[in-house]
């Protein structure tokens, strides 16, 4: 969802398309090494704990983003750490579902989190074609539901350790 109407809030702020395409287009490099940085931290991390760091990380840079409209450097910059960190969300659904729920069902469980992550973006994008919604408020609520997802996988993880430990 965030990359696709990304541009459609940079418009607003750099009137030119070469630049605007640039930066996009090397945000996919972004992402691609992203996806090779975060898997490699979740190797030593354990997928958890990446995925609540990225969120983190996401939060952070979502919160600041407004701030940086005003020069076309650091506007790339944080285009790029947001291709950076959402490269590296979907490279750990896969590893922290398995983590979280065991390899019996994991292509099931692994479904639903990613149709859910559909629908949610599905949905963004018809209320953002319904109402007028401003860069910093997509910025505000982008960076609140990385919290939220941050504590999200810290309470799961602990829910699950704990029952992991009194089932034994």
């Amino acid at each position: 969802f965030w990359i696709g109407t990304l541009k459609t809030f940079a418009n607003k702020y750099f009137n030119d398309e070469a630049y605007l395409v640039a930066v996009f287009s090397c945000g996919s490099l972004f992402s691609c090494l992203g996806r090779i940085t975060w898997g490699i931290l979740s190797d030593r991390l354990g997928s958890p704990n990446a995925l609540m760091f990225i969120n983190c990380t996401f939060m952070v840079v979502n919160y600041l983003y407004p701030l940086m409209t005003g020069s076309k450097v650091l506007f790339a910059v944080w285009t790029f750490l947001t291709f950076f960190c959402e490269g590296g969300i979907f490279i750990l659904f896969l590893p922290l579902t398995i983590s979280m729920f065991g390899h019996k069902h994991s292509n099931s469980n692994y479904g639903l989190i990613f149709a859910s992550h559909t629908v949610f973006s599905v949905t963004n994008i018809l209320l953002m074609a319904h109402y007028d919604v401003s860069f910093f408020s997509a910025c505000m609520a982008i960076g609140t539901l990385s919290l939220c997802a941050t504590v999200n996988v810290f309470a799961l993880s602990y829910h699950i350790e704990y029952f992991k430990g009194r089932s034994g």
